[in-house]
């Protein structure tokens, strides 16, 4: 495709008034996070589980849809994903990253995968680059933290471990 031709209004409308109003109204105004099951008719489950690498795909849209349109509530909703990935999601015990929780933040489940891992590291560097209050350095100290972790509980000589458990012990095979 030419450059000169690459219809740039056409995926601004898109982005604008499809994809950033979509995920807009995911938003969970009562528990955090953002809801993430729908039927086909796009009726939410509210008390679906809410995962990890969800909530780190929301928190790295956002993060990116403001720095590409510098639209204030982009960053107010990657706020928002950020707040309940650090407060539910982000193991503060043992570190890592939980597979998923309940609806409402609770019972995680405390599975731990490279996977969840990876993308969380993902979202926080993106989200630490829009300047949101200490939540930016935050984020990007978790990241490196996540990062570090990763390469010592996961990293072996035959590869990556893909799931481990709460302490990074292994599952029994």
């Amino acid at each position: 495709m030419n450059f000169e031709t690459f219809p740039f209004n056409e995926i601004s409308l898109n982005l604008n008034n499809c994809i950033i109003s979509f995920w807009k109204r995911m938003k969970d105004e009562e528990f955090g996070g953002f809801f993430e099951s729908l039927d086909n008719n796009l009726n939410l489950f509210k008390k679906a589980n809410k995962s990890s690498i969800q909530t780190c795909r929301i928190l790295w849209f956002f993060s990116n849809a403001y720095l590409l349109t510098k639209n204030e509530e982009c960053r107010e909703y990657a706020k928002h994903a950020y707040q309940f990935l650090n407060c539910h999601l982000i193991d503060k015990e043992f570190g890592g990253v939980f597979w998923e929780v309940s609806y409402d933040g609770s019972a995680p489940d405390t599975t731990k995968t490279a996977f969840s891992i990876s993308y969380a590291i993902l979202a926080l560097a993106s989200f630490a680059k829009i300047n949101v209050e200490k939540d930016s350095e935050e984020a990007k100290n978790q990241a490196f933290e996540l990062q570090k972790l990763l390469e010592e509980k996961y990293f072996t000589e035959n590869g990556y471990i893909e799931v481990l458990k709460r302490d990074f012990t292994a599952f029994e095979k």
